[in-house]
């Protein structure tokens, strides 16, 4: 999570422009989606591991959504919606996990709604400061 910024970057040798990035974000909706199937389809224990995966999977499309602003909404949209989903269901099953749906919801609540979009100028430590320590 902590490299998402690099692969933004022109930096990396061999890829077109946000190449990487569109990579991760389709890596992660893979483990959005897989996770939703399978916790949908069988009796799959919801623990700390799997809440974590789901949870850094949905900040990098997050990540990518305000990367690359509102016209990449209509691509990972279903990805996120799985992401969640499977974060309601988590904070629903496992007391700790309610903090990362809340956080989670108003990351994309602050992207979607465009105050930390990079095209207008904005970053997300100065749109919202206190958006994530609300959560804990």
């Amino acid at each position: 999570m902590l490299m998402l910024p690099k692969l933004t970057s022109d930096s990396l040798p061999g890829l077109e422009t946000n190449q990487a990035l569109r990579e991760c974000c389709a890596a992660a909706g893979g483990i959005c989606r897989a996770y939703k199937v399978l916790f949908r389809e069988s009796f799959l224990g919801y623990s700390l591991h799997a809440l974590n995966t789901v949870f850094l999977a949905a900040v990098t499309l997050v990540f990518y959504l305000w990367d690359l602003g509102k016209a990449s909404l209509s691509s990972i949209q279903n990805d996120i919606r799985a992401c969640s989903s499977l974060l309601f269901v988590f904070a629903e099953r496992l007391p700790d996990a309610k903090s990362h749906s809340e956080l989670f919801e108003n990351l994309v609540e602050i992207v979607e709604i465009g105050k930390s979009s990079p095209r207008d100028g904005g970053s997300p430590s100065t749109s919202s400061p206190n958006t994530a320590s609300e959560c804990f």
